[in-house]
């Protein structure tokens, strides 16, 4: 698995490196300019988005650090996460018949999502981001996996949920949440978003009932609510009591995060993909 792992876009080590830093709220704009600066790509895209529609004010900013200032450093985290996300996923997934486009659109909505559910509950819509968006890595490194091993194409293309990670299983030895946990603990995230992706499909069989897992859940269900849910996962996420008490939420206050997530995945595409809209 590590080989294969070592095969994949390192972005998200950058993307995990910038979120490390943002939990010092006394970070300065140099050290993100740093961490933004080690991949090229990212550090040319973010400086195309200070100069959009969406931030242009006055004169064009030619510079990472002023491309930074001028986004600020809440919407720098989003934007380097879809960025990352963007490449990540650029190849979708053919083992399961997902497109990259839908994959990376999925991954951005349950994002948001997640963090919108956080600071409901009061949790850090940070870290919650940064879950939601990397919740398919895992299926990346099985899919490269099952390439290796030369598996018939779209054989995980299963009509729902429950058949998707039964085949996984019996494929794999491992689910695809278990696999992205690893993948995470690889590029050295946090070990409460280790988790949160390690225990998504069933919150309820982490022993310790932490919160991530639920969340990550429900912002799974708030994707497919906004009908960017995958289908290979269909009848996959529910609103069950368990769970929303896990969340330290109710179905009113997640039905509530409906909304405003619509907005939010419309103002970030605005920035990275103009004209498209959910």
């Amino acid at each position: 698995m590590a080989a294969a792992a070592k095969r994949l876009p390192s972005s998200p080590r950058v993307f995990g490196a910038l979120e490390a830093a943002l939990r010092n709220p006394d970070v300065a704009i140099d050290s993100v300019v740093e961490v933004v600066r080690v991949d090229p790509s990212l550090a040319v895209r973010v400086i195309r988005v200070a100069n959009s529609p969406v931030f242009r004010r006055g004169d064009a900013v030619e510079s990472l650090d002023m491309a930074i200032s001028r986004i600020g450093l809440r919407e720098i985290h989003r934007l380097v996460g879809a960025a990352v996300a963007d490449q990540l996923f650029a190849v979708g997934l053919p083992l399961y018949r997902i497109s990259g486009d839908a994959l990376w659109l999925n991954a951005l909505v349950t994002a948001l999502a997640a963090e919108q559910m956080a600071t409901a509950c009061g949790r850090d819509p940070r870290e919650a981001y940064t879950l939601g968006l990397l919740r398919s890595a895992g299926r990346m490194l099985l899919q490269r996996i099952g390439q290796e091993a030369a598996l018939p194409p779209t054989s995980g293309a299963k009509a729902n949920g429950a058949e998707t990670r039964a085949w996984e299983l019996a494929t794999f030895g491992m689910s695809a949440d278990e696999a992205g946990a690893q993948l995470l603990e690889l590029w050295d995230f946090a070990p409460t978003t280790v988790n949160g992706l390690r225990y998504a499909w069933s919150p309820t069989q982490d022993a310790r009932r932490q919160l991530e897992p639920a969340l990550l859940h429900l912002a799974c269900w708030g994707c497919d609510a906004l009908e960017q849910g995958l289908p290979i996962e269909r009848d996959f996420w529910t609103t069950d009591e368990a769970v929303l008490k896990q969340a330290g939420l109710d179905k009113e206050r997640v039905d509530a995060t409906i909304f405003p997530t619509r907005e939010a995945v419309n103002r970030t595409l605005d920035m990275l993909k103009p004209g498209e809209r959910v």
